[in-house]
């Protein structure tokens, strides 16, 4: 076994029973993720102008905005990955499933407004390559 495969395997594998359990627990966190992720795109600009100007005592109206929303998601982040699922598109609410199928080590795939996971895709591909179950 070599080390990449060892990795993969030493990952959490889910069935996907569990994974749709995870489902209800998983959707609050994401959507916090999408709308932490939404209001720190909105305010991007200004931040990025706040930071041109840090050397001259420049400001953003948004500076608290966007510390407490960075912090929300990444401790957001943080939970989605301690329970063994991949945070893969912070927009779109995208998350895999590490999953063992015929073999090999693949993920399902849920994406925020799915009510279950119904789709996977192997770990060198990603939502546009996801298969149904």
């Amino acid at each position: 076994m070599n080390e990449e495969t060892e990795h993969e395997t030493s990952a959490r594998l889910f069935s996907v029973a569990e994974a749709n359990r995870m489902v209800p627990i998983l959707r609050p966190i994401v959507e916090r993720i999408v709308a932490d992720h939404d209001v720190l795109r909105g305010i991007e600009h200004d931040i990025a102008a706040a930071r041109e100007k840090s050397a001259s005592g420049g400001g953003s109206r948004h500076g608290a905005t966007y510390i407490a929303k960075l912090k929300s998601l990444t401790d957001a982040v943080r939970r989605v990955e301690r329970l063994g699922i991949q945070m893969k598109d912070y927009r779109l609410g995208l998350c895999d499933f590490p999953h063992y199928r015929d073999g090999r080590v693949v993920l399902l795939c849920w994406r925020l407004g799915e009510n279950e996971i119904k789709w996977w895709h192997d770990t060198d591909t990603g939502f546009g390559s996801r298969q149904p179950i």
